[in-house]
């Protein structure tokens, strides 16, 4: 499925679309999460390292 079909047909599969949008906001959300995770670790374990 592609957001191609979204925008053509939006009223004809409107669960899926939502399904989709849902899924690619979820989907980012963990990638920023997990990046600032990661990035708050590597900064713990660099002070960690200097002192």
């Amino acid at each position: 499925m592609s957001t191609g079909i979204c925008a053509k047909y939006p009223l004809r599969f409107p669960s899926v679309c939502m399904k989709i949008r849902s899924g690619t906001a979820l989907f980012s959300a963990g990638v920023l999460y997990w990046n600032t995770r990661n990035t708050a670790a590597a900064g713990r374990q660099k002070g960690v390292n200097e002192t």
